[in-house]
């Protein structure tokens, strides 16, 4: 017998809950919010982040099996915000910046 349960995801409001809190203990000044939502289009990457916008996408397909991964992704997401509103564009995407900001999560 096949079984309906199913994992929920979280919902946006609640992702969107995650990343203001990490922004406030990166001391990331206030500014726009950042937008996350769930993207069904996306194939092969668990999250994505578009710093100048604000904005991070996550994979439901990829991350609905691994429920316990869904903060790992969008931490690392979130962190890619964060240091393009701190530091500019011309930062490496997984320089020490960027790392520094992962410790502190």
């Amino acid at each position: 017998m096949e079984s309906a349960w199913a994992p929920v995801l979280p919902e946006v409001q609640q992702l969107g809950g995650r990343v203001a809190e990490l922004l406030r203990l990166w001391r990331v000044p206030p500014g726009p919010g950042v937008s996350v939502g769930w993207n069904d289009r996306l194939r092969t990457t668990a999250g994505r982040a578009f710093m100048s916008e604000g904005r991070i996408e996550l994979n439901p397909t990829l991350l609905a099996p691994v429920p316990d991964e869904i903060d790992v992704v969008l931490v690392h997401e979130a962190a890619h915000v964060a240091v393009w509103r701190l530091f500019g564009g011309g930062v490496p995407a997984h320089g020490r910046h960027w790392r520094a900001l992962m410790r502190l999560a």
